[in-house]
């Protein structure tokens, strides 16, 4: 499941019936294969919540906090993900152990890829955006829980998970 099987694109400038033919967004020739299709674009958004990207940002952030002595913040955040983490894995052990779950809402866990992405994409956009005088940016931790919307949409739309 980790590689993504994009379509071998075309080179930009190719012969056609033995003239140089320029590719570009218009020609019908070129236009799938020039762009990612949408169903790629989403891969790649609900790839933003995978742990292969949230645990190096998360070891990040906690050696950020530790280094700046921002320890109860650190340990707040520390305790919220474990929090997270557990309900996370108590619903995929509760629906893989004992096959609880809700066949009519097509129920089978609570989606860890949008957990993570909504637990440290704010953090790390607020620390991020915020002022040389400033601890977070408000704006950053709003654009942080937009990015982990837009990856819980993203499991939606692939079919990877339902609704919550």
């Amino acid at each position: 499941m980790g590689q993504f099987n994009f379509p071998r694109r075309r080179r930009a400038n190719s012969f056609v019936d033995g003239r140089l033919h320029f590719a570009h967004p218009s020609c019908p020739r070129h236009r799938k294969t020039m762009y990612p299709q949408p169903t790629e674009i989403w891969l790649v958004i609900t790839h933003l919540g995978a742990a292969s990207i949230m645990l190096p940002m998360f070891m990040m952030i906690t050696a950020e906090l530790w280094l700046a002595k921002q320890k109860s913040n650190l340990l707040t955040w520390l305790l919220a993900m474990m929090v997270g983490v557990a309900i996370v894995l108590a619903s995929k052990i509760v629906f893989i152990g004992w096959g609880w779950g809700s066949a009519s809402l097509n129920f089978i866990g609570i989606s860890g890829h949008t957990m993570l992405a909504s637990s440290i994409f704010p953090v790390w956009m607020g620390w991020l955006l915020a002022g040389p005088t400033r601890r977070f940016s408000l704006h950053g931790v709003i654009l942080g829980l937009a990015i982990g919307a837009v990856v819980g949409w993203s499991r939606l739309i692939l079919g990877r998970t339902q609704p919550e």
